[in-house]
């Protein structure tokens, strides 16, 4: 009983702590206010946090490591303790990586029973829990292939799943839910090859078969008399809706032709199925979703021509319901205009593609600026990774690092105050190396000598200030572990965010005027002298940037070390701290000149200034920035009274 109380204490908790982390902007008065209760906010993330860790050490972590059976209350406990971190159902999440490890624990546990409700119970656990963190690792560019891990073991459960739709293994199972799961899963295993970026014609004809054979069974008398109360109907649609949803992203799992004609042919049976029991499924899919579906298999069958296609895409998303925080408005919101930038010329946007663009971008940043940290969040950030991949530029339109640090400072504040006082260090420190030691800048930007490092000293700052500002932009695909407050992190989460610094590169080489900041985002966390960090590259020394690398690399840690507001887990120190630690690391974690440039008078007060006025003036701006999101005469932006529904994830 004391380890149930405890775990539903870790779970209000975490709750506050998500509420505490981003403090509603409305409420405040001004900035000042707003940069207080941030500090307060996050001095009782701390303090939570170490309660959180205390019930963790003590009532989850002997379970989860402990070889031995599990008594009926400690296996209760976790069952109610996994439902609270994960309803894939509702698409919920609270904290998925720990969902995963418990239900592996659990999973090991009921197959070495002989109970085979439990077993089906506990499968299914893991193929929700898998297909959830397979989601999650897919946003990261390049792929790390950590992915495959959760899809494969996702895989296997649902492959023991589904062995018992066998006759006899069916009709062996006592509870009706069981045999429910069982059916529920015959569609969802699909979902395990969603998105995948590892296709070919072997596993796309593999969902396909799966797909049919799940549709067979609704016509089958076998199943429908034994298990009288299973949602037929809803199966048939929700086995159709993954059909059409192969060719999510212009068809990026490459299916052929033939294939294509064919899941034209489901998607219109979709569509006159969702018309005639409009009343009983419009709770579980809008009917924009349903023109959505049924628009892009048109168009990549020929049926619609490009122009009519986008066309018709603009007006979708253009009278997208802004105040529908549910997986069904983030598809509207994002997914549709991830579907409008791929079917774009690149290289050629016309008129309509700019104007149309320009009004897009906007609007799908005010949408996420409202959109609550819960619910349907971890697929908007799947949509919103798409959205980076696959930003187009065009004129008039917010350039690609503006998009970037509008949505930062929307999904974690921290984080984008954390990136301007980076560029206010890295700003500061290349001015006086510019007056003091300006051939350490020698073939930045292809200055030729110290004396054209002087002469375009305007053009150095602006360069060494965006890329301070560039420097965290793979941050925004790692966001759901960063908001693993309260917590240890597992060796997995620290993984992956030590693959931001790749992910920030990929996406800022793909523009051409973030391009040139791309190697100081890539290897800002590698030592000065290469021998550690992440992720090590024996290059770095050679690069024309690398003393702007060394520069970004301990301003961040300048800034990293001395916050006392968006770094939970410690305690910020003072600048004196902070020299001796950079002392202590010249010449290997730190530019060896760097140490003794941050004691020079004149360095060391204006880097106490940005401490402190500067830090300060950055809280102004995230401020100012998301109370523009929220004008007074807003509604309904929580998302709370919307009554959409979805019975089992996507």
């Amino acid at each position: 009983m004391q380890r149930q109380e405890s775990l539903n204490r870790y779970i209000e908790q975490t709750l506050d702590i998500r509420a505490l982390s981003s403090p509603q902007v409305q409420d405040m008065e001004d900035a000042e206010e707003y940069r207080l209760e941030l500090l307060r906010s996050f001095t009782r993330i701390g303090s939570i946090g170490q309660e959180n860790n205390e019930i963790l050490r003590t009532h989850w972590l002997p379970l989860i490591r402990s070889e031995d059976a599990l008594v009926d209350e400690d296996r209760d406990a976790l069952n109610d303790f996994s439902r609270s971190l994960l309803d894939a159902y509702r698409m919920e999440n609270l904290d998925l990586p720990m969902r995963f490890k418990q239900t592996r624990r659990l999973l090991k546990d009921a197959l070495s029973g002989d109970d085979d409700d439990v077993k089906v119970c506990a499968l299914d656990s893991m193929v929700e829990a898998s297909f959830a963190m397979m989601h999650m690792v897919q946003r990261l560019v390049p792929c790390d292939g950590s992915c495959y891990q959760y899809r494969d073991e996702g895989l296997e459960a649902a492959g023991r799943l589904l062995s018992y739709l066998e006759p006899e293994k069916f009709t062996r199972l006592k509870n009706e839910e069981s045999r429910h799961l069982v059916l529920t899963n015959s569609r969802y295993i699909s979902a395990l090859f969603d998105r995948s970026d590892h296709y070919c014609d072997e596993i796309n004809a593999e969902d396909f078969e799966t797909m049919r054979r799940a549709l067979s069974l609704a016509e089958d008398p076998f199943y429908r008399k034994a298990a009288p109360g299973y949602n037929w109907l809803y199966h048939r649609f929700r086995t159709l809706q993954y059909i059409t949803n192969f060719t999510e992203l212009n068809n990026v799992r490459g299916f052929r032709r033939d294939e294509l004609e064919e899941i034209y042919e489901d998607t219109m049976q979709l569509a006159a199925l969702w018309e005639a029991e409009e009343e009983t499924l419009a709770k579980h899919c809008t009917r924009e979703l349903i023109e959505l579906y049924r628009l892009r298999i048109e168009h990549l069958t020929g049926r619609v021509a490009p122009k009519e296609y986008k066309d018709r895409l603009s007006l979708l998303i253009q009278d997208g319901d802004t105040s529908l925080f549910t997986l069904h408005g983030n598809m509207i919101h994002a997914l549709a205009l991830n579907e409008y930038l791929l079917a774009v010329d690149r290289d050629h946007p016309d008129r309509d593609d700019a104007e149309r663009l320009n009004r897009f971008y906007r609007s799908l940043v005010q949408y996420v600026h409202r959109m609550p940290k819960k619910g349907s969040f971890s697929f908007l950030l799947t949509f919103l990774s798409d959205f980076l991949k696959s930003y187009v530029d065009v004129p008039g339109a917010p350039e690609f690092e503006e998009i970037c640090l509008m949505l930062m400072v929307a999904l974690h504040p921290p984080t984008y105050v954390h990136s301007l006082s980076v560029a206010d260090f890295t700003r500061c420190i290349t001015k006086h190396l510019i007056r003091t030691q300006p051939s350490r800048l020698v073939g930045i930007l292809g200055c030729a000598d110290a004396e054209d490092v002087r002469r375009r000293q305007e053009e150095l700052l602006g360069f060494a200030y965006h890329s301070g500002l560039c420097h965290d932009v793979g941050k925004l695909f790692v966001t759901e572990t960063i908001l693993n407050y309260g917590r240890m992190l597992f060796q997995e989460e620290f993984d992956l965010i030590r693959v931001h610094p790749a992910i920030g590169a990929y996406v800022l080489s793909a523009h051409e005027k973030t391009a040139p900041y791309a190697n100081i985002a890539l290897l800002h966390h590698q030592w000065h002298d290469g021998t550690t960090g992440y992720p090590l590259s024996p290059k770095a020394s050679t690069l024309a940037e690398k003393a702007m690398i060394d520069i970004v690399a301990c301003a961040d840690c300048l800034d990293a070390s001395t916050d006392i507001v968006g770094r939970s887990y410690k305690r910020g120190v003072m600048l004196e701290d902070f020299l001796q630690e950079l002392h202590a690391g010249s010449g290997t974690r730190y530019a060896p000149y760097l140490a003794e440039l941050l004691e020079d008078p004149e360095v060391y007060g204006d880097v106490a200034k940005i401490l402190t006025e500067g830090r300060d003036e950055n809280y102004r701006k995230a401020y100012e920035i998301l109370w523009d999101r929220f004008p007074e005469d807003a509604q309904d932006v929580t998302g709370e009274n919307d009554d959409m529904e979805v019975e089992d994830g996507i």
